[in-house]
């Protein structure tokens, strides 16, 4: 095959593709960009396919064609256009035809629907690439292929392939090696080298592991090397570009005589020669054929040198630094090879020579990179202590603290020296701002910051210092040093905080000291007046930024920053206060001005007490409780103003004065203001956040491992909660002397910019609601990813339209992440547009981005990735008269984005307070309430509260006293919130919503406001709904375009189900189902209708959804619905690992508010492989129910529980509608959101794996509801084709069931709520108990529910306990009962149902099993072997402790260490198993656990067809997951396959194979009637263990006690045997139940079970050995058809007693334990037996599972089995009768 044929074959394989893709209209391809040759070939190509040709006219320019290569009819000179807009012969789809690049751009807009083919589109087919050059799935597996594809992704996106001929050389070289050579896949890539004009062999690639030959970075790692080190030394030049022929022909002359003379040549023609990097001469052609392992020494010396390692830095530095040389054994450790992670004395060294290598700065901070592993810096200190915090703890967890505490330190702080390198504002502020802080962490943390507060509290104290002036990075970081359990482990980290040095913040210990006033009765009450700095140094315009005080001018204007002006009015108010408050005496009673006096007076002493406490060397700081009670008082002194001073007098003299306490208004351009740290209501802040950050230290510090491990979301939240404001959100500011709101734009080291939170028209680009534009360019990008995922043919043609953007920034940032795209993906073409309703803005942005986007998009022009990049990224300007032209039908483009469009369009409005209660400022934190006011079906507004929806009372009183001043008599009764509105019907919002759809197939809203019900309330379809808590933006992606195809596949769907669904009404079921899932998530519907099998995801979550709906039981209660995949950050949780749907819903239950969580992950699936899907399913479930359980600790001992209470109160805000009180007991949608935030709810949770089976090709083994093993809460129900049918039958026809799933399917989370307590007497029970879902009696465990520990699952700490206390036990707890029908009596059935669930759930057990597992991890890691928790549980025998298998955990290493283990350790290990992904190790327990024959029964499963007749005997419980083990001689069963007709038990005395014996006789006498099985037992022991068996109905003859007679026995049943294969084979079938099924009773015939015990007494008699050997291996080859069943039972399982021939036809193999290793080889096929426990513990070989499988025997006493032997005799006796 030549290079063209090959890619022409592709280019054919993307025609097909593309054909088939596109079903319906036409296919324009244009060949773009490639060489003549390579059209024709292509053209012929095409022509010559009969099947491509039929479907497409080929049509080839005459400039393609110069050699006239291509058939007549085949040539045309139409232009593109033509080619574009014509009307095509019958019968053709498409069009082929090429054009040049020139051409192309000259028709531009002519192009916009054609499919190029261009070189990048080619190269990116590689799949065709493989298959098309013969390396088909015979030739390589596919993980091979997948190797392979990832090595030709990696040579394309390197570029390593410059052209696309290059390209298909490389290709056809690999296929080659393969083919021809025979070579592996990594040397045949190797050996191809030289297609890419690189050496052969010299990418080294089978040094790849086998794990990371999937994975792109290997590959790219090879290949960029080999570009960057080895094609320089092709033009004779090293890495830097330097010349290297002489040393090539130095290194050449010393060993050229290594090569032969054809060699020599070669190379001395490569030195010799005159190269250039833009040829490729004869000479480089040949040297790159040559081995590079060979010729490799010939460059050696010219290559950049490898970087010094850090150990050798250090002994060099100390060779040239110090006279005295370091010590022996320290030069060793410094030369031997760094470990990843520093050793311990790596650590002793660094500790011991810190001050030393502090001098040379580099070095030092290398060795402190490597040892604390890269410290993280912080702007906010305290965030930085509880991050290193919770890093020590995860990073110590295994070992045990001495003391939770905590020493935090700054290094060399006692030193003047080291102060003298900090810049003293950044030094000054934070001993001011953490002033106070040891006392609220003490005694569990102490801080020990050396002589900071000497130097610089409250003054500085060495003018040296104060002149300190730089504003290095140096300058203004403090590095600080935790350790953790100073006087135990003393594991440490560092860390560093920061702060600009011009930062307004700096002169916050100045403004303090102002304030305190010390010399005076009180302190000052001031305000500020300031300006805007409106031009830079530089003379360009700037915003007002608080991290530079040179974008303001201060109170005394200049740029020191200061607010407090202690000389001027503004700096105390507070005669002025009183002063207006004694000119009330006219409007006011005495009694009145008295009162306003007192609670003025009161306020003005504790706020001086509060800054004072702050300022003061022996003040508490910002622990003192003076700076909660201020702000107490504040809020009591506005309550006093609205009670008896709410006139416009007052308002306007008063009010005024006291709102601008603590706020700097900013004077000239738009209104703003600053609210400082010492404003009331902020300095509370201050004081709340260091207490809740000291209490959760303390957790940390003192939290066992379970209660901290994995909660990783709390410590996010809380850094989140640290940057963002408390109080207060909003303030008054000043427009055109009028007083307006602001609320909070920016907050920088607790001061915060306040801008008007709603926008006018007419801007001027101001951009101060704007975020980050870069995180809404991320946003916008990746929405675009995920359109082009479902539309990948789009990639060709792709457009964005920024609609209406009015950041400056945002276009450029868009460009920019737009060319990163268009880089990593050749087959990109991106079209960017700016657009704006309006035509001035539109100049103006033209003005502005037409040079920015072109720099920006410039700036990746130098990228070796963009060869064609500026026809793959285009940025242009649409006009809006386009847009009004525009057909409804069409769209222009595929994206529209808008940034805070719609947001800019909101009005202030103020609202009524959704909640009553007011919480205490300890226990509030605002940043954990949704912003968001919840939208009901009739709204056509949206809101967004612009403060917290719940507020302490100072803070409810300060937002009405605002409102009151504000609106004056207008002002709303009640308590009220601010907030930001839109409304759909105001003309320009609707317009918005209108125009975008017109213009894009998706609009991308980035917006505070766009709420995804208000969109749907408007008939807009949403497709997506992701809430950003980090940036307080929604991303709402919608469309207004019809999912027409989508019809069209449910119809399909549904009539292959059955017929009678659609009904006579199909379109309205089809509208039912779209509108059933848009409830859930538009984005299931959108994927739905571009895929097929996404249609199958919908069905399933229609079914999903509505099983849940049957589940919560009565509709009248509210529930809201949540497609997690939009909610996985908030889980913590990728997509694909989350579970499907989550409900929430409120209820009433026993008069009690309960809140059922109920989570489902649907499957809908063919029933090929539908076990492996279900298998998925339950594994997603169970990770996410078990997140969301183990955050709601039932024994509420998790630290992040309140945190995940928040979130679930969140979860009701932002997903469900506003709902009536009276339906939910009195309380309103937010009341109940604040009832579960204060643990006051009890709390439900339930998870549901459905697996909808829709065919019937194979068999699907569906039932009812069963529970998850080891989460009892969790069930599974797989549902098979007609029970699918009818689902959506019901469905149809609105049919209620109610889902029966057995009790306790739910787990309760304790609460508050649970404690005893007086009954909310305003609580009814007006709702419905839905069946079995709500109600959740406590239920007897059964073996197969044994509790697990399943840390890696997220189920460390879980139990599966149905109740919350046993006091809520009723008198309707039930018990599962086994059914009467399936016994042959009723007594025995009594019998059975008195067995006792098997409770390993007790607190020694599992305290037991929690150290077990601690101790073997913790002794794994000692051993260098991962130790990674997969899960555990206790069986009757041990721990089974799962862990994640890795190349260094595996099971040889584990059995190494066993004796280890023991001595060591005390761990007993019983046995190591190997699983996918898993190491399994079984650790003997202490104590072992009896299974009685009555404990298993009782939870055993039977056919329908017993008690009459039952093939599959139960052999005990399974070590592994609790199953019951059944030995199925007949058809699978109880999810065990058929196992071979013959058994073998084997095991010592005492291994219990006479009680395994006794229960298998037991069982079939128990479920098989005496007509349908017959026992023979042989016994040489006399029968003396069977006396029972001789009165049991089923026993043929007597028990057979003679060789003689046995050996009659067993030729009579070979005789039988022969009769019945004969009637079998006369009545035409092959089994002995498909001949009982034809003939009729009285001919039918019992299955037969020859026992044989103690084989190997007698088997030592050679006349015995022969008979056994001739009769039962005529039976083993033959009986099974004929239903003879044999049970052999030996003592001594050697090569004597078990012949091989007999061994092999035994197939069952039933191990107990034997005398040694050998024993075990013999029965097993490998060792393992000799360690078994003994007492029935048993290792099961069954013929169909491929394992052997571990369990353990029921036991049954000696009176007990002539009990039970006696009443299944009377049974048989009874039921004959």
């Amino acid at each position: 095959m030549t290079r063209n044929e090959l890619i022409s074959a592709v280019a054919l394989s993307y025609i097909s593709e593309q054909l088939s893709r596109e079903q319906e209209g036409t296919v324009r391809f244009c060949m773009v960009g490639l060489e003549e040759s390579l059209v024709t070939a292509i053209a012929n190509a095409a022509n010559s396919n009969h099947e491509i040709a039929g479907h497409i006219e080929i049509k080839i320019s005459e400039i393609f064609d110069r050699g006239s290569v291509l058939p007549a009819n085949l040539i045309s000179n139409e232009s593109i256009t033509h080619w574009r807009h014509c009307n095509l012969p019958d019968g053709k789809r498409g069009v082929l035809f090429a054009a040049t690049q020139e051409e192309l751009q000259r028709n531009d807009k002519s192009v916009e629907k054609i499919s190029k083919i261009e070189t990048d589109t080619l190269r990116s087919e590689y799949d065709s690439w493989i298959d098309k050059s013969g390396i088909t799935g015979q030739v390589l597996d596919n993980s091979k292929r997948r190797h392979l594809k990832t090595a030709l992704i990696s040579a394309n996106e390197t570029h390593a392939a410059r052209t696309i001929e290059t390209y298909a050389d490389f290709v056809l070289s690999i296929s080659k090696g393969i083919l021809d050579q025979g070579l592996p896949l990594q040397k045949a890539v190797d050996n191809a080298l030289p297609s890419l004009k690189l050496p052969r062999n010299s990418g080294y690639f089978d040094r790849i592991s086998d794990l990371k030959r999937g994975q792109l970075a290997e590959w790219n790692k090879i290949f960029r090397k080999l570009h960057t080190r080895i094609r320089p030394l092709l033009v004779h030049e090293n890495e830097k570009g330097e010349p290297i022929s002489d040393q090539l022909a130095k290194n050449f002359e010393e060993i050229k005589e290594r090569f032969n003379p054809e060699d020599q040549q070669v190379i001395n023609d490569f030195i010799s020669a005159d190269l250039t990097p833009d040829q490729w001469l004869d000479s480089q052609k040949k040297l790159v054929d040559l081995d590079w392992l060979s010729i490799s020494d010939i460059f050696d010396g010219v290559t950049r040198t490898q970087p010094i390692p850090l150990g050798e830095k250090t002994k060099q530095f100390f060779e040239d630094e110090f006279d005295d040389p370091l010590q022996p054994e320290e030069i060793d450790l410094l030369s031997a090879t760094f470990p990843k992670l520093p050793s311990e004395d790596l650590q002793e060294f660094y500790e011991s020579y810190r001050e030393h290598l502090s001098r040379d700065k580099k070095l030092s901070s290398a060795w402190e990179k490597y040892i604390y592993r890269n410290p993280q810096t912080y702007s906010d200190f305290l965030t930085g202590l509880i991050d290193t915090a919770h890093r020590l703890r995860e990073k110590n967890r295994d070992l045990e603290l001495s003391a939770p505490t905590l020493k935090l330190s700054i290094p060399n702080g006692e030193k003047k020296s080291f102060w003298k390198g900090k810049n003293p504002k950044v030094a000054r502020y934070f001993a001011f701002r953490y002033h106070g802080l040891s006392q609220l962490l003490s005694p569990n943390i102490e801080l020990d910051f050396g002589k900071l507060k000497q130097f610089y509290f409250p003054v500085i104290s060495d003018e040296n210092l104060a002149n300190v002036t730089s504003g290095s990075k140096e300058a203004r970081t403090i590095k600080f040093e935790a350790i953790l359990d100073p006087e135990g482990i003393a594991s440490k980290l560092v860390f560093y905080w920061e702060m600009p040095v011009d930062a307004v913040a700096t002169a916050l210990p100045d403004d303090l000291i102002s304030l305190a006033n010390i010399n005076d009765e009180y302190g000052l009450l001031p305000t500020a007046d300031i300006t805007r700095q409106a031009v830079s140094t530089k003379g360009s315009v700037q915003r007002i930024s608080l991290e530079d005080i040179n974008t303001i001018r201060d109170v005394n204007n200049s740029n020191d920053g200061r607010l407090v002006a202690p000389n001027r009015d503004s700096g105390n108010r507070a005669d002025r206060v009183i002063s207006e408050i004694h000119n009330l005496n006219a409007l006011l009673s005495k009694q009145q001005v008295d009162s306003i006096l007192s609670a003025f007076d009161t306020f003005r002493r504790e706020f001086t007490a509060a800054v004072r406490n702050w300022v003061s060397v022996d003040g508490e700081g910002i622990g003192a409780e003076s700076l909660v009670t201020q702000a107490e008082a504040f809020g009591e002194l506005l309550n006093q103003l609205l009670s008896d001073a709410n006139n416009d007098i007052a308002r306007e003299k008063l009010w005024k004065e006291l709102f601008r306490i603590g706020i700097a208004d900013i004077g000239a351009g738009s209104p703003a203001s600053i609210i400082t740290p010492w404003h009331p209501l902020r300095l509370v802040e201050i004081s709340i956040k260091a207490r809740q950050c000291s209490a959760l230290l303390k957790e940390v510090l003192q939290a066992d491992e379970s209660s901290i491990e994995r909660a990783d979301l709390l410590f996010a939240q809380v850094q989140l909660e640290l940057s963002e404001d408390y109080y207060p959100e909003v303030c008054i500011g000043f427009s055109n002397d009028q007083s307006i709101l602001l609320s909070s734009a920016d907050t920088v080291f607790d001061y915060t910019l306040c801008e008007s939170p709603v926008m006018s028209i007419e801007h001027n680009g101001d951009t101060s609601l704007d975020v980050d534009p870069d995180i809404a360019a991320k946003a916008f990008g990746k929405v675009g990813e995920q359109y082009l995922n479902l539309l990948p043919h789009e990639r060709s043609n792709f457009s964005l339209v920024l609609y209406n953007a009015e950041s400056k920034a945002l276009p450029g940032a868009l460009a920019s992440e737009l060319s990163s795209k268009v880089e990593k993906e050749n087959e990109l073409q991106c079209d960017l547009l700016l657009t704006h309703s309006r035509q001035k803005q539109m100049r103006r942005i033209y003005e502005q981005q037409n040079l920015a986007v072109s720099d920006e998009s410039g700036s990746v022009m130098a990228s070796e990735a963009a060869r064609n990049f500026l026809s793959r990224l285009r940025v242009g300007f649409l006009d809006a008269a386009i847009i009004e032209n525009q057909d409804e039908t069409a769209r222009l483009t595929d994206i529209v984005a808008l940034q805070d469009v719609v947001s800019r369009n909101a009005k202030l409005v103020w609202k009524a307070a959704p909640g009553d209660r007011s919480p205490s400022f300890v226990e509030n934190t605002p940043v954990r309430w949704s912003r968001r006011r919840p939208v009901g079906p009739a709204d056509t507004s949206t809101s967004v509260y612009l403060a917290a929806p719940s507020q302490p009372r100072a803070g409810q009183l300060y937002l009405n006293a605002l409102h009151s001043y504000l609106l004056g008599d207008n002002a709303l009764p009640g308590d009220v919130i601010p907030a930001r509105e839109v409304n759909f019907r105001d003309g320009e919002v609707a317009d918005i919503f209108g125009e975008t759809h017109k213009i894009g197939e998706w609009v991308v809203n980035f917006d505070e406001l766009v709420d995804r019900r208000l969109l749907s309330n408007n008939n807009i379809h949403v497709i997506r709904h992701i809430h950003e808590r980090t940036i307080n933006r929604n991303i709402i992606v919608s469309t207004t375009s019809q999912p027409r195809l989508l019809r069209a596949l449910l119809n399909e769907r549904l009539n292959w189900l059955d017929t009678e669904i659609l009904g006579s009404d199909p379109e309205a079921v089809f509208n039912d189902l779209i509108d059933r899932a848009n409830k859930l998530s538009g984005q299931v519907v959108m994927r739905a209708a571009r895929y097929g099998h996404y249609a199958n995801e919908l069905l399933g979550i229609v079914l999903s959804m509505r099983e849940i709906e049957n589940s919560l039981g009565s509709s009248e209660f509210p529930t809201g619905w949540y497609f997690l995949d939009d909610f996985a950050s908030w889980f913590g949780q990728k997509e694909e690992q989350i579970a499907d749907i989550m409900a929430i819903s409120p209820k009433i239950i026993d008069g009690e508010h309960c809140l059922l969580v109920c989570v489902s992950e649907a499957k809908y699936v063919t029933s090929n492989g539908y076990k492996s899907h279900a298998k998925k399913s339950a594994k997603q479930l169970e990770e996410t129910v078990a997140r969301i359980s183990r955050a709601l600790d039932p024994e509420r001992n998790r630290i992040d529980r309140d945190i995940w209470l928040h979130r679930l109160g969140d979860f009701m805000l932002e997903g469900m509608e506003p709902f009536s009180s009276h339906v939910t007991g009195g309380w309103d949608l937010h009341r109940w959101s604040d009832e579960v935030r204060q643990d006051n709810v009890q709390i439900r949770v339930s998870g549901f794996s459905h697996v909808f089976v829709h065919d019937d090709l194979e068999y699907v083994d569906a039932g009812d509801y069963v529970p998850l093993k080891g989460m009892a809460h969790c069930h599974q129900k797989v549902f098979d084709k007609p029970r699918v049918a009818a689902a959506f039958r019901d469905l149809v026809k609105g049919t209620n069931e109610t889902v029966d799933v057995g009790d306790g399917m739910t787990v309760h989370m304790s609460s508050k709520a649970d404690m005893p307590q007086s009954k909310d007497t305003s609580s009814q029970n007006t709702g419905e108990e839905p069946a079995h879902l709500i109600k959740a009696e406590p239920e007897e465990k059964t073996d197969t529910d044994q509790s697990e520990v399943l840390e890696g699952d997220d189920r460390s700490d879980i139990p599966v306990d149905i109740q919350a206390s046993s006091s809520e036990v009723t008198e309707e707890t039930t018990e599962t009962e086994v059914s009467n029908h399936q016994w042959p009596s009723d007594a025995l059935a009594s019998w059975v149902n008195s067995g006792r669930n098997l409770d390993e759930d007790d607190p020694e057990s599992q305290e037991w099993l929690k150290n077990t597992v601690n101790l073997l991890q913790r002794a794994l890691r000692g051993y260098d072997m991962t130790a990674e928790l997969v899960g555990a549980r206790l069986t009757p025998n041990a721990a089974l402790v799962r862990l994640r298998g890795s190349d260094d955990l595996t099971v040889p290493k584990v059995e190494k260490k066993r004796q280890e283990l023991l001595t060591s350790h005390a761990i007993d290990v019983v046995n190591v198993l190997a699983a996918p992904m898993e190491v399994i190790i079984m650790v003997k327990r202490p104590h072992r656990t009896i299974l009685g024959l009555k404990d298993l029964w009782r939870q055993r499963e039977l056919p329908e067809s017993a008690p009459f007749s039952n093939t599959s005997l139960l052999l005990g419980a399974c070590e592994s997951d609790g199953q019951i083990l059944y030995l199925n001689v007949g058809n699978d069963f109880g999810g065990f396959q058929p196992h071979g007709p013959h058994t073998l038990i084997a095991g010592e005395t005492g291994s219990g194979k006479g009680v395994l014996l006794q229960s298998l006789l037991l069982d079939i006498c128990a479920t098989n009637s005496p007509d349908n099985a017959r026992i023979r037992m042989i016994d040489p022991k006399a029968g003396i263990d069977f006396p029972w068996l001789r009165n049991m109905p089923h026993l043929d003859g007597e028990l057979i006690t003679d060789r003689d007679q046995s050996i009659t026995a067993l030729e009579e049943l070979v005789a039988e045997m022969e009769r019945r294969n004969h009637l079998l084979a006369q009545a035409g079938v092959t089994k002995l139940d498909q001949f009982n099924k034809k003939v009729p009773p009285e001919e039918r015939l019992p299955r037969i079970w020859l026992f044989h015990d103690e084989l190997a007494d007698w088997m030592m008699i050679s006349d015995y050995r022969d008979a056994v050997e001739l009769n039962a291996n005529r039976l083993g080859v033959k009986a099974r058809a004929a239903g003879i069943n044999l049970i052999l039972v030996t003592q001594r399982p050697d090569k004597d007693a078990l012949p091989m021939q007999l061994r092999a036809n035994l197939t069952n193999r039933l191990v107990l334990k034997v005398a040694d290793k050998r024993n075990s080889i013999l029965v097993l096929d490998e060792p393992g037996a000799e360690r078994l426990l003994g007492r029935g513990h048993l290792a099961a070989k069954l013929s169909g599972e491929g394992k052997i499988i571990l369990a353990q025997v029921p036991f049954i006493h000696e009176d007990e089995i002539f009990e039970l032997a006696e009443m299944i005799r009377l049974a048989w006796v009874n039921q004959a009768r």
